[in-house]
């Protein structure tokens, strides 16, 4: 499974017809003319999206969780859907993805609240594709000790020397073959990391390469976070060339304790930023792609009390300027070893109010131990999302994977 894309086509037709004729989904203009609009929702998966454990579902459904329409996805398929809808009446999408590993089963449902008449494109972003392609890269002039800081995927087995002024033996894991690699390291002979680069390597490739001869990276910057004792964040840094937009790892704090950080010279386009810190009782969680790194990030002044969190009488208050929620329920039955993650995002209202039992309940009305009153839930977030224009974008960009988000989690 290498890139994966989703098509997701709304919109809406409009149909005229004389007013004697009588159909009960249709209304009645001043014009005397009747107006019927249907909701028609075309949907494309891409050859390699899903994998062979793994099927999926898209469902419409009405603000009281009644389903209107339904199909199956499947891979290098086409399916679409269509239904008579009131435009006064609320109509939510929702994807349901069930993975089965041997007697085990999970499921991985999100849905849209209030979606529009629109198009999109969900493209998802390769962080790792785990598989058997490796490739070997030899470095001999290291010093010793050298430390392996970053790469685009984990080291898979690594192994040096003293001998010779250094040297080194890794194996790292390809996310695509043919595919591109980043690594950075640090020599006890340098003063900043040097960086290694390879673009189109093809699975069991071996390289030889002289230590001194990599390039320096750029000078250190590091980014300032409110006070917190609880921080996590990571670097990537991802191509524009590149046509499934790897994200190649630079900086982890759970990877490795370094504060500074080592850009390469010219070698990405944009970069990603993603953290997580606690103030208080609310966790933050941001999430910055731009051109050039930023040097700061800031606290939300967003709140939010969750009154009701069960799924079947959702009720929450906000205040501030956010754009986006995402409330989330997970469930697992280890007696049937059934796991249930679901999230549910909608657009910013200073009172948000849904049920979703109907929903639940009808999805897996097949799933014999499955019911809405089982699902616990498990998280709720704002999210202001700098440069995202609309609603319509943020579905889009919450599954490219670049949005720009300021998040708050309870």
């Amino acid at each position: 499974m290498i890139r994966k894309y989703i098509t997701f086509l709304f919109f809406t037709a409009l149909f005229f017809q004389c007013s004697s004729n009588d159909n009960e989904s249709s209304n009645e203009g001043d014009d005397g003319m009747i107006l019927q609009e249907v909701f028609l929702m075309s949907v494309e998966v891409e050859n390699s999206y899903f994998n062979d454990f793994q099927e999926a579902h898209l469902y419409l459904s009405d603000s009281d969780g009644e389903i209107i329409a339904e199909g199956v996805l499947s891979n290098g398929q086409t399916t679409s859907l269509s239904a008579i809808y009131d435009l006064n009446d609320r109509y939510d999408a929702t994807v349901v993805v069930k993975s089965t590993f041997g007697s085990a089963e999970n499921f991985t449902g999100t849905t849209f609240i209030d979606v529009r008449p629109n198009a999109h494109i969900f493209k998802s972003i390769i962080f790792f594709n785990p598989n058997s392609d490796k490739y070997i890269l030899n470095l001999s002039n290291t010093g010793f000790p050298l430390e392996f800081l970053s790469g685009s995927t984990n080291s898979f087995g690594s192994s040096g020397s003293a001998a010779n002024n250094g040297t080194y033996e890794y194996e790292f894991f390809l996310a695509e073959s043919p595919g591109d690699y980043f690594a950075l390291f640090q020599s006890v002979n340098d003063t900043a990391p040097r960086y290694f680069w390879m673009e189109n390597i093809q699975a069991n490739d071996s390289f030889d390469v002289d230590f001194t001869s990599l390039p320096l990276s750029s000078a250190p910057m590091t980014i300032q976070f409110p006070s917190t004792t609880n921080l996590g964040y990571e670097v990537r840094g991802f191509r524009s060339s590149s046509t499934n937009r790897f994200a190649h790892r630079i900086y982890s704090t759970s990877f490795n304790d370094f504060s500074e950080i080592y850009l390469p010279n010219d070698l990405f386009d944009y970069y990603s930023l993603s953290s997580t810190f606690k103030i208080g009782e609310i966790t933050h969680r941001t999430h910055h792609v731009t051109e050039e790194l930023i040097g700061s990030v800031a606290a939300s002044e967003i709140s939010f009390n969750i009154s009701n969190n069960s799924v079947s009488e959702f009720a929450m208050s906000a205040t501030g300027n956010y754009d986006t929620y995402e409330v989330g329920y997970f469930f697992n039955n280890q007696a049937t070893e059934q796991i249930v993650g679901f999230n549910i995002y909608g657009e910013a209202a200073n009172l948000v109010q849904f049920s979703m039992m109907n929903l639940f309940d009808t999805i897996f009305s097949d799933s014999p131990g499955l019911n809405s009153s089982q699902l616990i839930f498990s998280s709720g977030l704002l999210s202001r999302n700098n440069q995202i224009n609309s609603y319509p974008d943020f579905i889009q960009d919450h599954f490219d994977r670049v949005i720009v988000v300021c998040l708050l989690e309870l």
